[in-house]
């Protein structure tokens, strides 16, 4: 019996356990964000244990990840989302001191972020139609480059 493969259903277990946490994250600073202070509303909901710190972190660190994929692919993607370099690695790393207007502006930042990457993960319909087309008469163990037998 062959071994099944579950690789790709934890990823997407994983994916969709980030993607909660992070809109948890941002909805505890959505109802933090309407006090007077929003800056002592994110304390107060750090030290009622509403925001972990390691959450903060590897929401941080999603972003940053993506940015840089994004970034490898070709696109420009600092000057898309009018991001300086520096100021977005000072966020990395002094998680604990963002106010409630950078955490506003880390969800946008997410937000576009993601709609960035679904548009660039368009399929090429031309390409997945001729390698359907190219596999429907394939014989097994035989290379591409033989001569098909009459």
């Amino acid at each position: 019996m062959a071994k099944t493969n579950f690789t790709k259903a934890e990823e997407a277990f994983d994916d969709g356990l980030r993607k909660a946490s992070v809109n948890k994250l941002f909805e505890i600073v959505d109802e933090n964000a309407t006090l007077s202070d929003p800056e002592k509303a994110l304390e107060l909901a750090a030290k009622q244990g509403k925001i972990p710190i390691a959450a903060d972190r590897q929401l941080l660190s999603v972003l940053k990840h993506e940015l840089h994929h994004l970034h490898k692919k070709g696109l420009d993607i600092y000057t898309q989302l009018n991001l300086d370099k520096k100021q977005f690695k000072q966020w990395c790393e002094n998680p604990n001191s963002l106010t409630a207007a950078e955490w506003t502006r880390i969800k946008e930042l997410k937000e576009k972020v993601d709609s960035l990457k679904k548009e660039s993960q368009t399929p090429d319909d031309e390409l997945i139609q001729s390698e359907r087309n190219k596999h429907i008469n394939k014989r097994f163990n035989v290379k591409d480059k033989w001569l098909p037998l009459k």
